[in-house]
């Protein structure tokens, strides 16, 4: 197991879930052991640890064959490419070339396999962006073909905001762009309320031989300007043939990629002709296990351990209650946090479950941190998705009168955009 501090399933609930059925090696990358002291004393008091050179992959198949491993596997978006590395060369007759951390070689084979039509290319230079654009229009999505969590992901509307981000990037003048893709924007159906996304993620549960999968749909919060992810929400508003054809999209992007038995986070864009993959992550969503244990009860990460070793779970999920994580992001332009809410205050609002992440005064902002640059993380419950709506508004407005922040120059900065958008009229409201 390549453990990380920033993993979908904490070390902990893994243990748990594993409950002395699976004997798990957990591997800490050598820089993230003397960084994050407590994440190397909390896998070694619960099972076999070891610290290992994440840069070699040979010494660490080798490292990991001496263990006696029968799979390698990890919940941490930034390990993916690499627990699929050391598997292509423990077992190459069963595990193919990974494309987990590269989206620009993923999106090419979803378009070589039919399970994508969306235009897309590498960016190696200025030229190329501004290429692209010029002969697909406006919007265009511009990222990085190794990025996690909507870190540095731009949402191009014009000219003028392509030459920002070359600017930015420092395309060509020793900047620090890492290789970057361009694709076509994807739009996806008018969602059911104005405080959620045009996309959901669906969590599949996949078995490659005999092929079998199950799988559940969650929906997504509207991302925040220019393209942040905000949060997540369960169960799903969607239909149950809409989720089920979502789920069927997940799959044949997965069969595409050659995907072995484990656990996969499919981002997707429901829409009448035809629904479309934004990505394919190699683990277990973020949050998500979280989420549907509030909401359901589930046991997810006993449920992903199943998974990798060929037992397929039945997932039967009961929706109790309804449930959301909201990734409460600071405006664009803010540079600097200047004031911030007490804990407590935030954990008295109603319907909230935990706060796990709060910023305080002082500390710098970037919107190209993506979902992990968020101020608060807040989970919040209801009995139905009305009142867990009227909760989202309500955490939010809080958030927002509570939170102050500076820009480049020192200047106030206030902006309620996100708030106004998710607290919008619903379709049919008077």
């Amino acid at each position: 197991m390549l453990t990380g501090v920033d993993g979908s399933l904490p070390p902990v609930d893994i243990a748990l879930a594993a409950d002395g059925r699976i004997d798990i090696v957990f591997v800490i990358e050598t820089g993230q052991a003397a960084s994050s002291p407590d994440l190397l004393a909390v896998t070694t008091a619960i099972g076999t640890a070891i610290v290992a050179d994440f840069d070699d992959v040979e010494a660490l198949a080798r490292t990991l064959a001496a263990q006696g491993v029968a799979r390698v596997i990890t919940f941490t978006d930034r390990w993916c490419r690499l627990a699929a590395q050391v598997e292509h060369r423990l077992w190459p007759h069963r595990f193919g070339e990974p494309t987990w951390g590269r989206k620009d070689v993923q999106r090419s084979v979803l378009r070589d396999h039919g399970s994508s039509r969306v235009a897309a290319s590498r960016v190696d230079e200025p030229g190329d962006l501004r290429r692209f654009a010029s002969e697909h229009g406006f919007p265009v999505v511009l990222k990085p073909a190794d990025g996690v969590g909507s870190r540095d992901l731009w949402l191009l509307r014009d000219q003028e905001a392509v030459e920002t981000a070359i600017a930015e990037l420092a395309y060509g003048s020793g900047g620090t762009a890492g290789p970057m893709f361009v694709e076509e924007y994807i739009a996806g159906d008018a969602p059911a309320a104005p405080h959620l996304g045009d996309y959901v993620s669906a969590e599949v549960f996949r078995r490659r031989d005999p092929a079998a999968s199950t799988g559940f749909v969650t929906d997504r919060l509207a991302p925040i300007d220019p393209c942040r992810e905000t949060g997540m929400v369960l169960p799903t508003t969607l239909s149950a043939a809409a989720a089920e054809q979502v789920l069927r999209v997940a799959d044949h992007a997965l069969d595409a990629l050659g995907a072995p038995d484990g656990t996969f986070h499919v981002e997707v864009k429901p829409r009448p002709a035809g629904s479309e993959v934004i990505e394919v992550n190699g683990r277990l969503g973020g949050y998500i296990a979280r989420l549907a244990g509030i909401a359901a009860g589930a046991d997810l990460a006993a449920a992903a351990l199943s998974t990798a070793l060929g037992r397929l779970p039945e997932l039967n999920l009961v929706w109790r209650r309804c449930a959301l994580v909201l990734l409460f992001q600071a405006p664009p332009a803010a540079r600097r946090i200047v004031r911030a809410p007490e804990r407590a205050a935030i954990t008295r609002l109603p319907g909230v479950v935990a706060v796990d992440v709060l910023s305080v005064p002082g500390g710098p902002v970037d919107w190209r941190d993506g979902s992990s640059g968020a101020v608060a993380r807040v989970w919040i419950a209801a009995d139905d998705p009305s009142a867990l709506r009227d909760r989202l508004i309500g955490t939010t407005a809080f958030l927002t009168e509570e939170f102050g922040f500076t820009d480049a120059d020192g200047a106030a900065v206030t902006d309620r955009s996100w708030l106004e958008r998710i607290a919008a009229p619903m379709k049919g409201s008077p």
